[in-house]
């Protein structure tokens, strides 16, 4: 099942690919790690390194095309990337600290699914579409494009 849904969707398939990926694993974290089921430590350090990954491919991405687009907010939007990184890696050093923050995940989750997503992206469509060439000499890797069977 899909999640992202045409009215979520930026017209740029990296872009809405690795949307899907984080929104994915939102729905995960939301159902194995709510306060009533809690979820075991491993568990919940491996999301949380699954979605650092996938947090920081997912903004120098974006980054890369807004700024090859010339986009207005690129800064604004740069800014919101490091507050969210910031967060995870917040929740990541109370992880290995033994303090599993289930709350603190979940509100990460939902503010990046509600906000940066509905409002930050949202504005910036027109600076993400379709064409606009990703550089790939990063160390972070990116996805592979889909292949065609």
């Amino acid at each position: 099942m899909e999640i992202v849904s045409p009215g979520l969707s930026t017209g740029n398939k990296i872009i809405d690919d690795q949307h899907q990926e984080i929104l994915t694993l939102a729905r995960e974290a939301m159902s194995r790690f709510d306060e009533s089921r809690g979820g075991n430590s491993s568990e919940f350090h491996t999301l949380l390194n699954t979605l650092a990954t996938l947090a920081a491919r997912h903004f120098h991405t974006e980054e890369t095309l807004l700024r090859q687009n010339a986009c207005p907010t690129l800064k604004e939007h740069q800014e919101e990337h490091a507050a969210y990184s910031e967060r995870i890696l917040d929740l990541l050093m109370k992880a290995m600290a033994g303090n599993l923050d289930r709350s603190g995940l979940l509100s990460v989750m939902e503010d990046w699914t509600t906000h940066h997503l509905l409002v930050w992206d949202a504005g910036c469509v027109h600076y993400l579409q379709e064409g606009s060439q990703v550089e790939t000499h990063s160390s972070l890797p990116l996805p592979s494009p889909p292949t065609e069977h």
